[in-house]
C-alpha cells in the first residue's frame, strides 16, 4: 500500500517515457486511425444503447407514483399557458401605453388586473407544482428503495460474498436519488417545455413570421450540441456511479474495522487508501462536470445572441413599418420565454446522463437472480428424517473442490458431531445444508426427497443456526434473542436466555435482557455473544439444529455448565456440532469425521 502512487506521481512518471513512444505513435497515426476510430465509433453507440436500455428497464422496475406525476404535469402546463399569456399582455399594455392599441374597448386598468393576475396564478401554480414534485420524487425514492432492498434480500449468499457492502449500499442512496430526481423532477418538465416551445414559435410565427423563423433557426444548432455532449459524456456517467461506490465501500470498510485498524496502526496508509480513492472519485467528478458545464453556457449563449438577433430584426422592421414598437416588446418577451426550456435543456441533461450511470448499475443488480424459493414445491415439515449425503463435490468459484464424492448419514434425533481439520469444508458442508450453496455435484436428501425440491423458507424455518462468526443486529440482549422468533412470549424468551446462560452475565447488567448490545454487538465479550446466539437458535424451537463451533470463547467451566443443560432441550432433534471441545464431544451420539480425500467416516 506504501508504493501506491498518487495521480500526478503517475502522470509525472509517465511523461518521462513520451519521446520513447513517439516513433510509434506516428506509425499508428497513419496505419490505424481509421479502424480505431470506427472502433470507438461502434463501442461508443454499443455503450449508450446499453445505458439507455438499462434507464428503461429501471423506470419499469421504480414504478413511478402516476397519478402525483400527472398531477405535477398538468399544473407545469397550466403554468406554461400562463407564461405564454403574460407577454401578450404587456404588448397589449405597451401599446395602449404608447397610444398604438387596437383594442379601444378593453381599458387599461382591465389590462393591468389581468397582468397581476397572470402573476399571481403562475406563482400559484408553481407552488403547487413544486409540493406534488417533492411529494412524487420522496415517493419514487421510498418505493424503489424498497424494491431494490427486497430483491437485495432475495439473492444469494453467493452474492455478498463477491460484492462490497458499500457498493451495494450506494445502490440505496445515491444511485436511487439520481433516478428517482430524473423520473419526478426531469421528465416531467418535457411536456410544459414543449407546450412553451411550440406556443411561443406559433404566436412569433403570427406577430411576425420572418422574426419567427429567425428564432427556430437556433434550435437545430442546441439540440446539436446536446447530442455532441451526450455523446462525450455517456461512458463517463457509469465510470463515475462506479468511483463513488467504490469510495462508499472503503469507508465502510474503514469503520467497519476501525479496531483491527488501530492496533494494526495502519491509520497513514487506511489514509493513503482514502485519498487515492478520493482523487480517482474527484478526477471522475471534474471530467463529468467538464462536459456538463460546458453545455449550459453554449446554450445560454446562443440564445443570447438570439435574442440580439431577434431586437435587431425587430428594429429593421420598424423601420420599415412592418412592425410595430410594442409587438416587438411582445417578441423580445416571448424570445426569453422561448429560449427558456433550452436554457434548460442544460440542466436536464446532466440528471438525464447521471440517471445513466445509476440504472446501469442497478440493471446490473437486477440481472441478478434471486434465490429460489423453491425449485420444486414440496413443504418441509416435522418429523425430520435421516439426512444422506450421496456423492456430493462443492467448490467455490474459481477454486478446486473443496469436498469431492462425499457420502455421510446424520441420523434424525440424535447429535452428530462433525469433525475435520481447518479448510477441509466443514462449515460448507452446513451451508450446503442449508442451501446457502449449491453442490456441484451429487446431492443431499431427507426422507428419500433432494434438498432442492423443498420449499426453501419451510426448510429453512426448522433450522435453527449458531454460526461459527455470531452476527448480532443493533438492539437488546431480548431482541437479538427474539430475532429467531419474534412471536415469542417473555416466558419463552427468559427460558431460552437461561439454557444459553445468557441470564447469567444479563441479570447483573442494570437492564438486565433490555440491555443495548451496540453495533454488531461490540459492548459484549465473544463468550456473550455466542450465548446470545444459542439462545436465539433454541428459542426457534426448530426440529434441525447447527452449532458451529458454538463454544469456542467459553470458559472450560462455563462449557460444562452449558452441556449439562442443553440435553433436554436437544431431546428428539436433529443436532449437528462442528467443535474439536472435548466437552461438547460428550453429546455425540454419531460422529462423522472428514478426511483429507473430502469423503466421510463415520461411526454410530
Amino acid at each position: 500500500m506504501d508504493s501506491v502512487k498518487t495521480r500526478s506521481q503517475q502522470r509525472r512518471n509517465s511523461s518521462n517515457l513520451r519521446p520513447a513512444r513517439n516513433t510509434v505513435q506516428t506509425l499508428a497515426v497513419f496505419t490505424h486511425t481509421m479502424p480505431r476510430r470506427m472502433g470507438r465509433e461502434k463501442s461508443l453507440n454499443s455503450c449508450i444503447q446499453n445505458t439507455e436500455n438499462s434507464l428503461r428497464q429501471t423506470i419499469r422496475f421504480a414504478k413511478p407514483p402516476i397519478p402525483l406525476l400527472a398531477a405535477a404535469a398538468l399544473l407545469m402546463v397550466l403554468d406554461a399557458i400562463s407564461s405564454l399569456l403574460t407577454p401578450l399582455v404587456v404588448g397589449l399594455v405597451t401599446a395602449d401605453i404608447l397610444g398604438q392599441s387596437k383594442w379601444e374597448s378593453v381599458s387599461q386598468q382591465y389590462l393591468l388586473f389581468s397582468w397581476i393576475g397572470l402573476v399571481l396564478l403562475q406563482a400559484t401554480v408553481r407552488y403547487a407544482s413544486t409540493q406534488q414534485l417533492a411529494h412524487a420524487a420522496a415517493s419514487t425514492s421510498a418505493r424503489l428503495r424498497l424494491r431494490i432492498y427486497d430483491h437485495i434480500q432475495s439473492l444469494p449468499v453467493r452474492f455478498f460474498h463477491e460484492r462490497e457492502h458499500g457498493d451495494v449500499l450506494s445502490l440505496l442512496s445515491d444511485d436511487v436519488s439520481r433516478i428517482s430526481q430524473l423520473l419526478t423532477q426531469t421528465a416531467t418538465q418535457i411536456a410544459p417545455h414543449l407546450i412553451t416551445v411550440v406556443g411561443a414559435t406559433i404566436i412569433v410565427l403570427s406577430i411576425d413570421p420572418l422574426t419567427g423563423i429567425a428564432a427556430m433557426g437556433i434550435m437545430p444548432l442546441v439540440l446539436l450540441v446536446i447530442r455532441q455532449a451526450g455523446r462525450a459524456a455517456s461512458p463517463l456517467s457509469r465510470t463515475l456511479a462506479d468511483r463513488q461506490a467504490a469510495h462508499a465501500s472503503l469507508a465502510e470498510e474503514s469503520l467497519r474495522l476501525n479496531q483491527l485498524v488501530k492496533v494494526f496502526t495502519r491509520e497513514p496508509i487506511e489514509l493513503k487508501r482514502y485519498q487515492n480513492c478520493n482523487e480517482e472519485l474527484l478526477e471522475a467528478e471534474l471530467r463529468h462536470q467538464r462536459i456538463n458545464n460546458r453545455i449550459t453556457p453554449i446554450i445560454q449563449s446562443i440564445t443570447s445572441f438570439a435574442v440580439i438577433g431577434l431586437i435587431w430584426i425587430g428594429a429593421t422592421r420598424i423601420e420599415a413599418g412592418s412592425l410595430q414598437p410594442a409587438e416587438l416588446v411582445s417578441l423580445i418577451l416571448y424570445g426569453f420565454i422561448l429560449f427558456r426550456p433550452l436554457h434548460a435543456l442544460g440542466t436536464t441533461y446532466g440528471a438525464y446522463q447521471s440517471a445513466l450511470g445509476a440504472a446501469s448499475r442497478l440493471a446490473e443488480l437486477l440481472a441478478e437472480q434471486r434465490e429460489p424459493a423453491s425449485i420444486g414445491s414440496i413443504p418441509f415439515q416435522a418429523p425430520v428424517k435421516d439426512i444422506r449425503f450421496e456423492n456430493v463435490s462443492f467448490a467455490y468459484p474459481g477454486r478446486t473442490n473443496i469436498l469431492t464424492g462425499l457420502n455421510a448419514v446424520i441420523p434424525a434425533g440424535k447429535v452428530t458431531i462433525l469433525l475435520g481439520e481447518n479448510g477441509i469444508g466443514k462449515t460448507s458442508l452446513i451451508h450446503l445444508l442449508l442451501r446457502f450453496m449449491t453442490p456441484k455435484g451429487g446431492s443431499i436428501k431427507i426422507d428419500g426427497v433432494n434438498l432442492e425440491d423443498f420449499e426453501l423458507s419451510s426448510l429453512r424455518k426448522q433450522i435453527g443456526y449458531v454460526p461459527q462468526h455470531v452476527t448480532l443486529i443493533n438492539g437488546t440482549i431480548e431482541d437479538n434473542i427474539r430475532y429467531g422468533l419474534v412471536t415469542a412470549n417473555d416466558q419463552a424468551v427468559t427460558k431460552a436466555a437461561s439454557i444459553a446462560m445468557v441470564s447469567n452475565f444479563a441479570d447483573e447488567l442494570p437492564k438486565g435482557l433490555k440491555t443495548q448490545v451496540g453495533p454488531s454487538g461490540v459492548k459484549l465479550s465473544g463468550g456473550q455473544k455466542q450465548r446470545i446466539a444459542l439462545a436465539r437458535a433454541l428459542l426457534k424451537e426448530a426440529r434441525i439444529i447447527i452449532l458451529d463451533e458454538p463454544t469456542a470463547m467459553f470458559d472450560p467451566e462455563s462449557e460444562n455448565t452449558l452441556v449439562k443443560q442443553l440435553g433436554d432441550s436437544l431431546a428428539d432433534k436433529t443436532v449437528i456440532i462442528v467443535t474439536h471441545r472435548p466437552a461438547l464431544m460428550e453429546l455425540a451420539e454419531n460422529t462423522i469425521t472428514l478426511l483429507p480425500a473430502k469423503t466421510a467416516s463415520g461411526c454410530p
